[in-house]
């Protein structure tokens, strides 16, 4: 909205045109982003706890992941709040990308949103069934790939339904309209993907991070002709808009991983992993690059390793015990597994054969025949040069 504000006065305000150039919007709406969810974040938590929204812990699952019951979830609300808004803001709304983009991340928002709500408000463990859930994911991805389909034969020279096959510049095979089962494929494994990573503070608003960070790049070289046509990429002349889109995805993640990393405040819940999911998987079908998507490198989380900070364990190093070929682990090697004893920098000094030991006994005992030869009368030998029955007699004690 304000990039037609602005456009519609470049001529009467001549600083009004720089909203002409892409990085510009995007740098603006990734830090309108940013300052968004930084915001509102307090005001958020604050009331999603005054309305008991809080996380539910399954039994079986690690002891040390109760203490996070009752923390404040479906905080995904506030990161689709901070890439819609600048989204809306900055980008110009006659491109249909970003209207693919927006109503694909609010539509599987939507989904995540009922499933929170049924376990955090309705008290229903599992939320929505396995069979909905998936069923509602593939009706939303069957729209986008037929919108794209249908943007590529009414607008074949703006849109069109190609791959880019990474390591293979060449190979750029069209889909036609098997693109909307590739569509289904691409939104259900992104958004799942989040979705199961997120399991640890930060992990998967962290890793949309770097995803989102690497689609800008890329949605702004495929907009580009003379960076496409230099990287022998598919060059599509919509596709500059996505960048916007990517910044404030950027931004968002960047604000609620302030929230959101240890100890967390907030949890973002299905309604932030799924739609942050489907955001990215549907950048990666609209630039084409669904084939090398990042979110396919998000890392599942171990929900063993969310463990609340102390003192780290001990590494483990293998000593061979005698007869304990019975009970240990390894019966083939006879080993057995105990902790490592740290570092101690006082240990070298207490070991009397280490060089600092031997030097530090060294000046103690120079010092001490000085003071002894200073301290002597007039007559008797002095104790220092020392004589040479007294250094074989030195090596002998030593």
């Amino acid at each position: 909205m304000l990039y037609h504000l602005f456009y519609f006065f470049r001529h009467d305000v001549t600083g009004f045109n720089v909203v002409r150039y892409i990085t510009f919007r995007t740098a603006v709406a990734s830090l309108t982003a940013l300052f968004l969810v930084l915001i509102l974040g307090p005001w958020m938590i604050e009331r999603l706890r005054r309305l008991q929204v809080g996380q539910y812990i399954r039994e079986e699952g690690p002891q040390a992941h109760q203490t996070k019951a009752g923390t404040p979830t479906m905080g995904g609300l506030l990161v689709l709040t901070g890439i819609i808004v600048p989204t809306l803001l900055w980008a110009d709304l006659t491109n249909r990308n970003v209207w693919i983009l927006i109503l694909s991340t609010v539509s599987f928002g939507a989904i995540g949103f009922t499933d929170d709500y049924l376990k955090v408000v309705k008290k229903r463990n599992l939320g929505l069934r396995a069979r909905d859930k998936m069923a509602l994911q593939v009706l939303v991805g069957l729209l986008v790939g037929a919108a794209v389909y249908w943007s590529s034969l009414a607008q074949p020279g703006q849109y069109s339904t190609r791959l880019i096959v990474p390591f293979f510049k060449t190979v750029m095979p069209d889909l036609s309209v098997f693109y909307a089962l590739f569509a289904v494929m691409v939104l259900v494994g992104a958004s799942n993907a989040v979705n199961l990573t997120d399991g640890l503070d930060g992990l998967a608003i962290g890793c949309t991070l770097i995803a989102a960070a690497a689609f800008t790049g890329l949605a702004y070289v495929s907009g580009h002709r003379v960076f496409s046509e230099y990287l022998d990429l598919l060059f599509l002349p919509r596709a500059g808009e996505v960048t916007i889109f990517c910044g404030a995805m950027v931004g968002a993640s960047m604000g609620f991983l302030w929230w959101n990393c240890y100890p967390a405040q907030i949890f973002m819940g299905d309604v932030g992993s799924l739609s942050l999911g489907a955001a990215l998987g549907t950048v990666a079908i609209l630039i084409k690059h669904a084939v090398g998507d990042p979110a396919g490198g998000l890392v599942q989380a171990d929900p063993e390793a969310d463990l609340p900070h102390g003192p780290p364990a001990p590494p483990l190093r293998a000593h061979r015990v005698e007869g304990a070929a019975d009970h240990h682990p390894l019966p083939d090697r006879g080993l057995h597994l105990r902790p490592v004893q740290p570092h101690d920098p006082e240990a070298e000094v207490r070991s009397p054969w280490s060089w600092r030991a031997r030097t530090r006994w060294w000046s103690g005992w120079r010092g001490r025949a000085w003071r002894r030869r200073s301290s002597s009368s007039g007559g008797g030998r002095a104790w220092w040069p020392p004589t040479a029955s007294r250094r074989r007699s030195f090596r002998r004690r030593w």
